[in-house]
């Protein structure tokens, strides 16, 4: 059996670039690890004289990551940050890095780590310890983990390093009851594969997948007020749509009103839907997020207020 390491780039096309400080931030990490030997095992300096492993090997390690990680630039060092009146120069653009290089690089670095320990007395003619290695690596995972996450979080990544060492995307935990469904179960079997497509391309870390969740998400918020308007024009039963989810609250009917008739015009306005060239262009993964979440929201709204006219109707019917 062969074990071949799979990346995050393997799985992913990423176009998008981080930011100097968590680049910056993971380097200063990756150089802690150095210092401390977590690299000793895979990547050994050993003692001259009596061939015991004392430190870690770089060049022998960054030969690795570069072997295994073609896009990242050696020796492995800090970046300045870019100015925005240069972001386009050769010079800017050149120190620019792709977030899947960093999540390879952070997958790379949690697949070889390990846990040394000091063995025997000061080596005094050569000056240094020696070192062994325990099979206990929980404690150096989990810190690095943690670590590695601290820095995401701060910086708004929306993305995590899980417990075995991959790097995943995360959603917004108020969109949680959404994601999580496996399957929707209206009576409307398209709406239920238009909403099926879009949550399960939106969980995708590649960028081009979630900007296609958007689009469907929208189709599905169309299938879905003309599957409970129907026998009535869209606009007509849109309203009729919200009249009957805000239970005689005026105020909640006009904020949900207000909101609907927002987010259909963002839909005809964005390159949502529509691609020709008179509409703007959504140019930051974040805004597609963001609108994916407002939809989300709303959609969810709806269907949880006709699950429960649904189970009124079957207790009535029963």
């Amino acid at each position: 059996w062969i074990n071949i390491m799979i990346y995050f780039s393997d799985k992913y096309e990423n176009i998008e670039f981080i930011s100097t400080n968590v680049w910056n931030g993971i380097v200063s990490l990756y150089n802690e690890l150095i210092a401390t030997n977590k690299f000793a095992r895979a990547f050994p300096e050993v003692c001259s004289d009596n061939g015991l492993p004392y430190a870690v090997n770089v060049h022998n390690l960054e030969n690795a990551i570069k072997a295994e990680i073609p896009s990242v630039k050696l020796p492995l060092q800090s970046i300045k940050e870019i100015m925005s009146s240069s972001w386009f120069d050769g010079e800017a653009e050149k120190d620019k890095i792709l977030l899947s290089t960093l999540f390879d690089l952070v997958e790379f670095m949690f697949k070889h780590l390990s846990n040394p320990q000091i063995i025997g007395k000061f080596h005094e003619f050569m000056n240094h310890h020696h070192l062994t290695f325990s099979d206990d690596l929980q404690q150096i995972q989990n810190a690095f983990v943690d670590k590695i996450n601290t820095i995401f979080r701060r910086n708004n990544l929306s993305y995590v390093l899980s417990a075995n060492g991959v790097v995943e995307r995360i959603v917004d935990e108020s969109i949680n009851p959404l994601i999580l469904k496996e399957s929707f179960y209206t009576k409307d079997e398209s709406l239920n594969k238009l909403l099926n497509k879009a949550f399960k391309k939106f969980k995708s870390s590649k960028e081009e997948d979630r900007r296609e969740a958007l689009d469907i998400l929208w189709d599905g918020y169309e299938q879905l007020k003309t599957h409970y308007g129907a026998n009535k024009k869209v606009q007509q039963s849109i309203e009729t749509f919200i009249d009957s989810v805000s239970l005689g609250n005026d105020e909640l009917k006009k904020a949900i009103n207000e909101d609907a008739s927002m987010l259909y015009g963002i839909g005809n306005t964005l390159d949502i839907r529509h691609k020709n060239t008179e509409v703007e262009k959504l140019t930051h993964s974040f805004h597609v997020d963001y609108l994916f979440f407002r939809m989300s929201n709303l959609i969810h709204l709806l269907l949880q207020h006709f699950d429960l006219l649904n189970e009124a109707t079957n207790e009535t019917a029963n």
